[in-house]
């Protein structure tokens, strides 16, 4: 037989029983431990009260009832001036406000109109606390006080004003309910006389109030000095704790060699709050706070190896100039060769100079050594470009390249830059193209330097296709054009374009003007603009449509040749060396230095050999010392034909204004990039760079 259960023994408690021992247990400390406190001596109370501080005073006048009938009394005075008098440089009470209300105004930051919390505004020209918001509503204007105060002004024998008032820019502020107050006693006086005892009282409670403002407002700005102090070194404590725990954590060195700038943005980031740190907030911000010195410390060693990288980068240009003779002159083919920048990166010398501190540097004064490496490495670079343009193409669908055809040499194939929206560009000159070394913020730290080493004001890049891609634009404008010239588009060749004799108009867009030329015999004539292959390609590329005069709509272009007698008159044009002063603006074609790998147009070519190479010259004479840039050729003027109606026609350059609509002409813009001018070369350039903040 199984064992009984046993039956379990509730005890039952009353809910009143319950609620009474819950509440007793929640109760700390011993009740009622003051409750004998207000029948005590007044000596005694007197001598206690005068070491607490008024607020506490006046929180204690709040706690019971039989404390607030004690300490609001009239004998207690001694009391409220003995607790006053005891913080120090605050003013007596002023004798038109009780103790309490002038405690309540000092000590107790709430809104005396709303009870918010925390307003740190007090008026004490109306003795009161205002958020934003109240003293908006509490506070008014003159004009609605203006009727009480003719009043007042019209009984006479008045100096002073009888209400307290602010300024507030330009506009004198009134007290609302001072006002409201004093004009419900105003209209209950019965004559005159009362009425100016009544304003008489008021013009001496404010000038009471005038003679205690200046004490109060000192009061109140060396409290907010000292708390400011108390702040600032509560934040200074806060730093000194969590560098301390830091240094405790290994990181003593990274402190010590820490930039004053450095320190500025750790205190702000880490030491804003003005709250003494404990061991829980340290364990709040620790993990930023190693996190902020592990990037300090990698900013470091990165500016370390920088400067070590310069001297070796310096070293490297050295024997790059023992490469090339001291004749050597850069030219126009210089520009489709790799940079110092280019080389630098290149995977043979960056073995070379991206190694230990430690490492031998001899090989760079091995002249022999370093002739045969570079020979190899512009080699290299060179069929590296052109294998980058040849699979570009190759890897397109758009070209059909012909069997045994380099594609490179095709009309079809031509490069377009999304950075200039060129679309025109051409192997091999497209490698000489400006926006290829435009600067490209490198992460890589090597990469990085050598770009800033060789372009101190980080205009330029080591060279990059980022922004080349083959021309859809010139592939579908060209075949026409082509086709116009006689020249199969399927096979021709950028060479069979050079050598093309045709001319080209349009017959929808081409024609300028019509007029007459008067003599012997009046002979009528109309003007067309007139293209070679090239010049027409560009045409069709910015104005994709052709708008005929007349109002007609828009179409495609329909190029055709022009006449062998009016290619005869126009090749005698082109031949002419007076006309081709006309044909193109020299001094808009961009030119490179051919003693370093500076390109800009003449003007500032100039300036450039001036203050780089000390070579005085001329604008207009660079080009005894710069090449012309493959790049930088400017637009040509435009070449009209002007057919009459005898049959004959004749050919001349056209100006800017009789350039066709989308033919826009170069501006002045200047290619150049890190531009020396203005600048004083022997300044250590370098101390730019923001990551040398340690001293090496």
């Amino acid at each position: 037989m199984p064992p009984r259960k046993r039956t379990k023994k509730v005890q039952h408690e009353t809910p009143g029983e319950s609620a009474a021992q819950i509440a007793r247990r929640n109760i700390r400390g011993r009740r009622g431990g003051l409750k004998d406190m207000p029948g005590m001596p007044l000596d005694i109370l007197i001598e206690i009260f005068g070491f607490m501080h008024p607020r506490d005073l006046l929180n204690l006048a709040r706690t019971s009832k039989s404390f607030r009938a004690l300490l609001m009394s009239r004998s207690s005075h001694a009391m409220w001036r003995a607790s006053i008098e005891g913080v120090e440089g605050l003013p007596k009470c002023p004798p038109y406000m009780s103790e309490p209300e002038y405690i309540n105004l000092l000590f107790f930051p709430h809104c005396h109109g709303c009870l918010k919390p925390n307003v740190q505004t007090i008026v004490f020209e109306f003795a009161v606390r205002y958020c934003n918001a109240c003293k908006k509503e509490m506070l008014f204007e003159r004009v609605h006080a203006f009727d009480l105060l003719q009043s007042i002004n019209g009984l006479g024998g008045f100096t002073g004003f009888p209400f307290a008032m602010i300024k507030d820019g330009h506009h004198l502020q009134y007290h609302k309910p001072e006002i409201l107050a004093f004009r419900a006693q105003w209209d209950l006086l019965p004559d005159d006389d009362s009425k100016k005892v009544f304003a008489a009282a008021a013009i001496s409670r404010v000038k009471m109030m005038h003679e205690a403002l200046p004490a109060l407002h000192k009061w109140r700005d060396e409290q907010k000095s000292k708390r400011s102090v108390e702040l600032h070194q509560i934040k200074v404590d806060r730093f000194h704790s969590i560098t301390a725990k830091l240094r405790q954590e290994g990181w003593a060195e990274e402190l010590d060699l820490m930039s004053s700038w450095q320190q500025r943005a750790m205190r702000d980031t880490f030491a804003s709050k003005a709250e003494p740190l404990t061991e829980r907030g340290w364990q709040k911000v620790r993990g930023d706070a190693v996190a902020y010195m592990e990037d300090i410390k990698k900013r470091r060693l990165d500016a370390a190896r920088r400067v070590l990288l310069r001297g070796r980068f310096e070293s490297f240009a050295k024997s790059h100039e023992t490469y090339r003779d001291a004749d050597y002159r850069r030219t126009a083919d210089s520009d489709l060769e790799p940079h110092l920048m280019d080389l630098a990166v290149m995977d043979e010398f960056r073995a070379i100079l991206d190694v230990d501190k430690d490492a031998d540097m001899s090989i760079l004064d091995n002249a022999e050594e370093m002739r045969i490496t570079f020979d190899d490495a512009i080699l290299r670079w060179r069929t590296d470009r052109r294998t980058e343009f040849t699979t570009m193409v190759t890897q397109s669908k758009q070209v059909l390249i012909p069997e045994g055809a380099d594609p490179l040499t095709l009309s079809s194939v031509l490069f377009a830059c999304r950075l200039c929206k060129r679309a025109d560009l051409r192997y091999p000159e497209v490698v000489a193209h400006v926006c290829t070394r435009v600067v490209n913020h490198e992460k890589d730290l090597y990469a990085s330097t050598a770009a800033r080493y060789w372009s101190p004001q980080c205009s330029r890049s080591p060279w990059s296709s980022r922004y080349l891609s083959l021309s859809t634009d010139a592939m579908s404008a060209l075949p026409p054009i082509l086709k116009a010239c006689g020249l199969d588009p399927k096979h021709a060749t950028l060479k069979q374009m050079d050598d093309c004799a045709a001319r080209l108009t349009c017959t929808g867009c081409s024609m300028a003007v019509t007029g007459t030329v008067g003599g012997a015999k009046t002979r009528h004539f109309t003007t067309y603009f007139t293209y070679n292959c090239w010049t027409a390609l560009n045409r069709a590329i910015e104005t994709t449509q052709c708008i005929p005069r007349g109002g007609k709509p828009a179409r495609e272009h329909n190029w055709v040749r022009v006449s062998k007698k009016e290619e005869k008159a126009m090749k005698k044009l082109e031949a002419d060396p007076a006309a081709q002063r006309k044909a193109i603006v020299i001094s808009k074609w961009l030119h490179g230095c051919n003693y370093c790998d500076y390109a800009a147009r003449p003007r500032k070519m100039a300036m450039h050999l001036t203050s780089r190479h000390n070579i005085s010259v001329e604008a207009e004479d660079v080009g005894t010392h710069a090449y012309r840039h493959h790049d930088g050729k400017p637009k040509p003027n435009a070449v009209y034909l002007k057919r009459f109606d005898d049959g004959s026609a004749t050919a001349e350059y056209g100006s800017l204004i009789m350039s066709p609509l989308g033919w826009d002409m170069d501006s002045d813009y200047d290619y150049d990039y890190d531009s020396d001018i203005g600048l004083d070369l022997d300044m250590d350039m370098w101390d730019w760079d923001m990551d040398l903040d340690f001293d090496f």
